[in-house]
């Protein structure tokens, strides 16, 4: 994680993250474990399979799906906020690390799904504003590292992630707020 932030200081003083990127991702591939053990570290592996997708590293999407559904398992003993988390992180690095949020065709679909993932996520566990914050912060991370690293698609599917997130839909008028109507406009009384 301290790589991961070094990285995002680089990027937004203007300077080159890759290295620091790198380091990250090495450092998240020895906490993740080996699948299929009690070694596994679900967090660990979504945040170095994030980091592949911006890297350009090859990796195993299917991976992230384990890694959720760990997490999901472990939430039905833990309770814990990010085990309950997880498993939209999971739809989120799946979907970074396929190209789904890079094509126009299947993206809004897509950005769909994983904001619905987030919500629901949510509302099964008992959340402060720190720890929201904390992931928020995490997917304007990565929508900065995109974009430092030109991936402009990419960096703009997490920033309406992101905004959706937050409640301020930008996809396009169907996702605007509705206006309401405005009552008819009296006219003066006459004298």
């Amino acid at each position: 994680s301290a790589w991961k932030r070094r990285a995002a200081a680089q990027a937004r003083d203007g300077k080159s993250c890759s290295r620091a990127l790198k380091e990250s991702r090495r450092w998240y591939a020895r906490g993740a474990g080996v699948p299929d053990t009690e070694s596994f570290n679900p967090y660990c592996t979504l945040n170095r399979l994030m980091l592949d997708a911006l890297l350009g590293t090859p990796s195993d999407p299917s991976l992230a799906t384990q890694a959720g559904d760990i997490a999901r398992a472990n939430y039905v003993i833990t309770r814990a906020y990010w085990d309950a988390m997880m498993p939209a992180d999971a739809r989120l690095a799946q979907a970074m690390l396929a190209g789904q949020l890079v094509h126009r065709d299947a993206r809004s679909e897509v950005i769909a799904r994983i904001v619905d993932g987030y919500q629901q996520a949510r509302s099964g566990v008992r959340e402060d504003v720190k720890s929201w914050d904390s992931v928020l912060n995490h997917i304007e991370l990565l929508a900065l590292l995109a974009g430092k690293l030109n991936h402009a698609p990419l960096a703009a599917s997490l920033t309406e992630i992101l905004q959706r997130l937050r409640g301020h839909p930008t996809a396009g008028a169907a996702d605007q707020p509705k206006r309401r109507p405005q009552p008819p406009k009296r006219e003066p009384k006459r004298k």
